[in-house]
């Protein structure tokens, strides 16, 4: 299992992200929503992730992390991650976050900082910043989770465009799915 370096959500944008999740677990369709959701369920933004990522490099990251933050953060468009197959899940739903320069260069200090990236999407020009609302989706399952989206979204209190801040970093430890903050 992999280890990543996270940024966090404010309280109020994480609460209309986990209103997002349950609203589609609520329909039956995949989410990242679980019960009971513990302290590691959190909607999140990956700047990386590693085989590993060694402890003290993560509490390295730390004044850089704090020097950034808070950030403003938009969490825009939803968006579709994976290659469709016909009657397979594999697909991810996400929610775009806006790469502005402050996020970008962010990032950037994150990847110059760590080990090696388990995937290319993580280094320059190909980061693509998001927040993941479900796994595991059927390309039959897309059309519903994107009108339910786009129906419900003020109902839920969940903008088309949710403007919110970047609050908090944590260390993701994958193979003990254990959560360090950074911050």
């Amino acid at each position: 299992m992999v280890h990543s370096i996270e940024l966090l959500l404010d309280d109020e944008s994480e609460a209309a992200i986990k209103r997002q999740w349950r609203m589609l677990a609520d329909a039956g369709l995949p989410s990242e929503h679980r019960a009971p959701s513990g302290a590691s369920r959190r909607p999140h933004i990956t700047m990386i992730a590693c085989e590993q990522i060694p402890v003290p490099t993560a509490l390295g990251l730390g004044p850089t992390l704090s020097d950034a933050l808070p950030l403003p953060v938009i969490v825009g468009a939803p968006m579709i991650f994976g290659i469709p197959k016909v009657g397979r899940p594999g697909l991810i739903l996400v929610r775009q976050v806006v790469a502005t320069v402050e996020l970008l260069q962010l990032q950037q200090k994150v990847f110059a900082a760590c080990p090696p990236p388990v995937e290319h999407r993580f280094g320059p020009g190909f980061w693509a910043p998001h927040v993941t609302l479900a796994r595991r989706l059927r390309p039959d399952q897309v059309p519903a989770a994107l009108q339910l989206l786009a129906r419900s979204g003020a109902s839920v209190g969940t903008p088309r465009e949710l403007a919110g801040k970047v609050s908090g970093a944590r260390h993701w430890l994958g193979d003990v799915k254990q959560a360090r903050n950074l911050l």
